[in-house]
């Protein structure tokens, strides 16, 4: 692997600046530099100029150790190089074991009512990096960090199509990963934390396999570039920091769709920048993580009504135990659908309205197959009376079911819509 540790970054006026084991961040028009984590100020702020951005030399020789020194009577500045003690080295090639001791305590556990994943700390004042499906539809966000603390955390920035949440949590001087390298070549080794199936802080090294477009395996989705590596990856590491074996950051893990099987995933880690010069998250993140996630329920639903028809083919052939056996397998599905609509809680009023209308519309649905489970099973020369009962009471269920299925496709499109000026 070659060392490249000088790296700029701009995004949304902020600059973030890395060299060596020095990681310095910017803001135009702000006279505070970060370096390192912590804050310092400056008699001078970056500026942009003419289509420039133009940056107050001092500090940032300053924060990378070089000597600045003003002559007054030449009215020069010089800059010079330290040597000996103190003067920039490239670093060296740690061990795994290195690698692990320098980043894990930035890692954390992030546990949902939905299930849990992994991130890390990326700045020593609360901001975390994970995935969006991580953290999509939850009621609750808990952080635990290395150390045994846990912490209630927001979503302050998110892109469902990318999958990286950005969160914070209220507090001060976390331990996190400072250094990132956007450089990455296929072969180059890397090390994966995080917590695979609930293993707390687990390790795991490999290389990087491929770096391919996300559409090879994800046909959902494109232009997206993604690293390929064997370093295991289960349900549970998402979100958690693939590094390289100098203890940068340079991708964000996601579990990918063949887990443990040597075929595993991680986004680069310039995405988050992505991410991190977008507006806070609002109704239109919202709405969009809200639609991924109806992506899988449409599909659930498809194989219900795909079932309505082959129950209706049996009772034509006058197949009573295989239309039971399908009722059955359809009330299974509703009965999923509800605990995976039921268990999603948007965090906007817009959102959540869909999210009411489409549960209700499914408990319907249920009630109403249930009512035609019970009819199949009455259907007796004794029972008809009773079997054509519970027909027109599954019939009341299904208008209602239908009736809400359609307004919430309505309100659906119309949202989509507004949200995104299409009219």
């Amino acid at each position: 692997m070659r060392p490249n540790r000088k790296n700029i970054v701009y995004e949304n006026g902020v600059i973030r600046l890395t060299s060596g084991d020095v990681a310095i961040q910017m803001a135009v028009g702000d006279r505070v530099i970060v370096v390192n984590g912590l804050s310092k100020f400056m008699d001078v702020a970056p500026e942009q100029a003419q289509g420039r951005t133009y940056l107050p030399a001092r500090y940032i020789a300053e924060a990378l150790g070089y000597t600045v020194h003003w002559d007054a009577s030449t009215q020069t500045v010089s800059i010079t190089r330290p040597e000996g003690e103190g003067a920039y080295r490239e670093p060296k090639v740690l061990s795994v074991g290195e690698v692990v001791e320098i980043a894990q305590p930035a890692v954390v556990l992030i546990q949902t009512n939905r299930g849990q994943g992994s991130g890390f700390f990326w700045s020593s004042d609360g901001e975390i990096i994970t995935n969006a499906h991580v953290v999509a539809g939850a009621r609750d966000i808990t952080v635990t960090t290395f150390e045994g603390r846990t912490y209630r955390a927001r979503i302050e920035k998110l892109d469902a199509y990318l999958d990286i949440a950005i969160l914070r949590v209220d507090g001060e001087a976390f331990t996190f990963i400072p250094h990132y390298n956007l450089e990455v070549e296929r072969g180059d080794e890397v090390v994966a934390l995080g917590h695979p199936l609930g293993l707390r802080y687990s390790a795991s090294k490999g290389i990087i396999s491929a770096i391919r477009d996300i559409s090879e395996v994800d046909p959902d989705r494109s232009g997206i570039r993604i690293l390929q590596t064997d370093a295991s990856v289960l349900p549970g590491s998402s979100g958690g920091p693939l590094l390289n074996m100098y203890g940068e950051v340079v991708g964000i893990i996601f579990s990918g769709v063949r887990e443990g099987l040597g075929l595993n995933f991680a986004l680069p880690i310039n995405y988050y920048f992505t991410v991190a010069a977008k507006p806070p998250f609002g109704v239109k993140d919202d709405f969009l993580l809200y639609l991924e996630e109806d992506k899988k329920w449409v599909k659930l639903h498809n194989q219900f009504v795909k079932l309505v028809g082959e129950v209706n083919t049996a009772i034509s052939n006058g197949n009573t135990a295989a239309a039971i056996q399908l009722q059955a397998l359809i009330l299974s599905i509703l009965d999923d659908l509800q605990r995976q609509v039921g268990s999603y809680y948007p965090q906007t009023n817009e959102v959540e309205a869909l999210r009411t209308t489409y549960l209700e519309s499914l408990k319907n649905f249920y009630g109403g197959n249930a009512k035609i489970l019970e009819a199949l099973q009455l259907l007796s020369p004794w029972t008809a009376t009773r079997a054509s009962m519970a027909l027109s009471e599954a019939e009341r269920y299904l208008n209602t079911a239908n009736r809400l299925l359609d307004k919430y496709n309505r309100d659906k499109k119309d949202l989509f819509e507004r949200l995104f000026s299409l009219r």
